[in-house]
């Protein structure tokens, strides 16, 4: 009898022959338009946009644009237009008008898109007031779009990210991505219905797993952020949407179900989180 492979229906044999055809798999939070990701694009390209959707979030204008153009070549790519509060590491002259320039285009971009991201807060890039009035624009762009669901960067501002989201009427569903707080912070983003994701740090933080453990069933999603690089996962390779795989196999293994109940899960909030219809 073929050996099975734990928390799944599958056995090894399965796999080494070839005799398996993975069904869908969600990745909530990429970035396709990363020059890093060219070689894995290629891939997509010959078939692996069969197996993987993914929500590619944007950091500016230019990845903004270059997302939307990929989601019109793979029905299986959904684009976010956004400005990254990394902007500012990158533009620490930025000035008000251009920003507002800036916001002004996502909010035309907005209309082709699937949804608002990757937009937040976060110390580590300065100018923390411009951070705020970004997102402040940026909210006012879903504000008036509420089809189209929100990813959040957070970094060590949840609650500031918070209060932000309560200052406006937010219908939109809200993810806050790659998701770091305090397990109160996790409650209270559950009890106001955001979605939390989580990636492959899953793999080895007792702390995120503990954050996994506690998640809502229906809250929960799993993501790469490719191409971000773990040096002691990848060997200071970039991580691809391919991984999505081993978050989800852990995240069956932290929360006591097989891979293929985690992976529905994950489809399923991956549907509610767009207001898609299950494929």
């Amino acid at each position: 009898m073929a050996t099975c492979i734990p928390n799944t229906k599958h056995s090894i044999s399965d796999f080494i022959l070839g005799n398996l055809v993975l069904p869908v798999m969600t990745d909530c939070h990429a970035h396709l338009n990363d020059p890093n990701l060219e070689g894995f694009l290629e891939s997509f390209r010959n078939g692996a946009n069969a197996q993987l959707r993914i929500f590619s979030n944007s950091t500016d204008i230019a990845s903004s644009k270059k997302n939307l153009q990929l989601a019109s070549v793979f029905p299986s790519v959904e684009a976010f237009v956004g400005i990254h509060p990394e902007l500012f590491l990158h533009h620490p002259q930025m000035s008000k008008e251009k920003l507002d320039d800036m916001c002004s285009e996502i909010g035309l971009l907005a209309d082709d898109s699937s949804g608002i991201g990757e937009i937040g807060l976060d110390p580590k890039y300065g100018n923390f007031d411009l951070q705020i009035n970004a997102m402040e624009r940026q909210l006012e762009i879903a504000e008036s779009r509420r089809d189209l669901p929100i990813s959040i960067h957070a970094r060590v501002a949840i609650s500031e990210c918070f209060d932000a989201l309560s200052s406006y009427n937010i219908r939109n569903r809200v993810l806050f991505h790659w998701f770091s707080g305090t397990e109160s912070e996790l409650r209270k983003a559950h009890l106001l219905g955001y979605f939390t994701s989580f990636g492959l740090p899953a793999l080895f933080s007792k702390r995120v797993g503990s954050l996994i453990a506690s998640s809502d069933s229906g809250l929960l999603l799993a993501e790469t952020d490719a191409p971000v690089v773990f040096e002691s996962i990848s060997k200071r390779m970039p991580i691809t949407p391919f991984a999505i795989a081993s978050v989800i196999f852990q995240m069956s293994i932290i929360r006591g179900i097989s891979f293929d109940e985690m992976r529905e899960m994950n489809e399923r909030n991956s549907d509610e989180y767009l207001k898609r219809k299950p494929h």
